[in-house]
This record gives structure tokens, C-alpha cells and sequence, in this order.
């Protein structure tokens, strides 16, 4: 069977259509294509439907909310969709793309038929359609940026996928799943106000740490999306390690290198994640010995990941170590800020 997929986003600075324009396409291939527009609707349109579809079901599973006219429910959740976009796009034109191709499907029940559309469930791997396109996807922005005088900077609205079957009869396949993030809160006690203002006053009192702070606090900013949020979070800890260790290279060359047992200035990243790590957790003593151990232990677990996904491209993104990644750098910033 054939499948189509669809995704959008907006362009919020790089290039505008001219004025006498609507639209513009690029045709990439015979299966797929962009689509500069300033009326996305029409272009996404099908997969507006399936999300209508999947609202309405998701009202009926948990509101018990009852629909008598099924196409008016639908056209409804369209408008509402529709308005929900146009809203954030405001003037700013809106990139479309639009690929085909054939896919396996698996039916094990009889096709809903709902007027001029179809709903079954779990017939194909829809995540593996979409990975297909990625590297199309992300050469054409490259592409689009090298193009312009100034970086396009583009953001997602949506996407999806939906099959057609030999009359050219839509087919929606609708994937059940939950998904949720577990989340620890604890309340703000005189000992924590205390705790943050002494651990605040340590950090901006090293300019040393700007950069890594910021990264930092972008990663923390993007955990709905694991790679920017693994990326920022890895950079910030590169940077931690590279100014850290710095720190302690000028430390030892003023004369601390007398009192202390010669150590070995290595040149990767981990000979440099060792120095500053036994300069935080001082594993000479028994008491810190299974922390420094159970953190070297950690950063060399993220550092894999990090390599499998860049260099082997065998780790998937939703794999990605962000939570280690985030707990390594904050393990690391809390152990500097005391020694501060």
C-alpha cells in the first residue's frame, strides 16, 4: 500500500515568498517535494483530519463526549486546528514537505470506513517511514541555509503519515500510546533557599563557567526534545571539563605541584575528566572512593552513547542519555560550587 507523509514548519526569519507568489515548490524526486506557501491548509489537510479523528476518539475514551454527526465533529476540530496555526504563523510562510512511497502493511481487522476516509489500527511502523525522509529533510534546511544571506531559522508544526489504498481511498492507521514523564517535586524549605543562594553565589562568582552554565540551562529547556537536549547537555559538560581542568593545570603551576604527587596531564577527555574529578571528589580518601569511582563510571557510559549516536549512528534519539547527562553535569557543577 501506498503512504504519504507530510510535514510542516514555520519559517520564522531566512526567506519570504515574493509578493506576487502563494507558492513555491521544489522538486526533490518522483516521491517527494517542499512547498513554500502562505496557505498551508490545503497542503495539510489529511493529516489535519487524523488529528480531528484522534481528538474526537480521545474525548469519547475519556470525556464520554458523544458525537451525532461525525463529519460536523470533524470539520469543527479542523477549524479549531486551522485557527490554533494560523494564529502562531501569523505572515510568515510556512514549509511543507510531501513524500510517497510504498509500505508494507499489516490489517488484521476490517477497515472503519467513515465516508471518504478509513481508520484501522497499528498497520505499519509510522516512525519508520518518518526516519526514512530524515536525511532529506535535514540536507534540504542545510541546503536553505547555505542559500541565504542571513540563517533561516525554521520551527516545527506538525506532521504525519496516512496510507492510500488502490482506489486512492485515505487510510488513517491510528497508534495507541501513552507516553509520560515521571517527575519529582520537593517543597522549597529555609535549607534549600540557602542551599541555591550559596550554590548561586559560587557560580556567578566564576566567569569561568559562563558558557557551560548557559548550555546548561538550554539543555534543561529541551528535554521535550532528547537530541537538542542531549547535545546541549554534552557541549556543557565539554566545556566543564576543558575550564575546569585549566583551572586546576594553572592551580598545580602555582606551586601546588610541590605538596602533591605528580600526575599525568593527558590530552583526551577523559585523562581530563580524571584530573578534575579527583581534584572534586579527592578518591584518596575512603569515604569518597565508591562516588568518584560510580562517577567516572557514569561519564564513560554518556561518553559511548555519545560516540554510538555521532560516529556509528547506531544509537536512535529517543535512546539518547539525556537524564544521565543532565545528572553528570549536575553532580559536577554541585561539587565545584562547594569547593568554592
Amino acid at each position: 500500500m501506498r503512504y504519504v507523509y507530510i510535514s510542516a514548519w514555520l519559517v520564522e526569519a531566512g526567506f519570504q515568498l515574493a509578493k506576487e507568489e502563494r507558492a513555491v515548490r521544489f522538486q526533490l524526486d518522483n516521491q517527494s517535494s517542499f512547498t513554500l506557501t502562505r496557505d498551508p491548509d490545503p497542503l495539510l489537510m489529511d493529516i489535519d483530519r487524523k488529528t480531528a479523528v484522534c481528538n474526537l476518539i480521545l474525548e469519547a475514551c475519556f470525556k464520554g463526549a458523544r458525537v451525532e454527526d461525525l463529519q460536523d465533529a470533524i470539520g469543527k476540530q479542523i477549524e479549531i486546528i486551522r485557527s490554533g496555526r494560523k494564529k502562531r504563523i501569523g505572515q510568515s510562510p510556512v514549509l511543507v514537505f510531501e513524500a510517497s512511497g510504498d509500505v508494507e502493511v499489516s490489517i488484521h481487522k476490517p477497515l472503519e470506513q467513515c465516508n471518504d476516509f478509513s481508520i484501522t489500527f497499528d498497520a505499519y511502523d509510522a516512525k519508520k517511514v518518518i526516519d526514512s525522509h530524515r536525511q532529506s529533510i535535514d540536507a534540504f534546511m542545510v541546503a536553505s541555509i547555505l542559500s541565504c544571506s542571513d540563517v533561516p531559522r525554521f520551527a516545527f508544526l506538525d506532521q504525519g503519515t496516512y496510507l492510500k489504498d488502490e482506489s486512492g481511498r485515505v487510510v488513517y492507521s491510528l497508534t495507541c500510546e501513552a507516553r509520560g514523564t515521571l517527575s519529582f517535586c520537593q517543597v522549597i524549605t529555609k535549607e534549600a533557599i540557602a542551599d541555591i543562594l550559596r550554590s548561586f553565589a559560587a557560580l556567578r562568582a566564576d566567569s569561568s563557567l559562563r558558557n557551560a552554565l548557559r548550555l546548561y540551562a538550554q539543555a534543561t529547556a529541551s528535554q521535550q526534545d532528547d537530541l537538542r537536549a542531549f547535545l546541549f547537555g554534552w557541549t556543557a559538560l565539554e566545556v566543564f571539563i576543558g575550564k575546569a581542568y585549566k583551572n586546576q593545570k594553572t592551580q598545580r603551576g602555582k606551586g601546588k605541584e610541590q605538596q602533591q604527587p605528580a600526575v599525568r596531564w593527558g590530552v583526551s577527555l577523559m585523562d581530563k575528566f580524571q584530573v578534575i574529578t579527583e581534584a572534586l571528589w579527592e578518591p584518596a580518601r575512603s569515604p569518597n572512593r565508591d562516588a568518584h569511582r560510580e562517577i567516572i563510571e557514569s561519564f564513560k557510559k554518556v561518553k559511548n552513547s555519545r560516540e554510538a549516536f555521532v560516529h556509528e549512528q547506531r544509537l536512535a534519539e529517543a535512546d539518547l542519555p539525556v537524564g544521565a547527562t543532565l545528572k553528570l553535569l549536575k553532580d559536577l557543577l554541585l561539587a565545584h560550587a562547594k569547593q568554592r
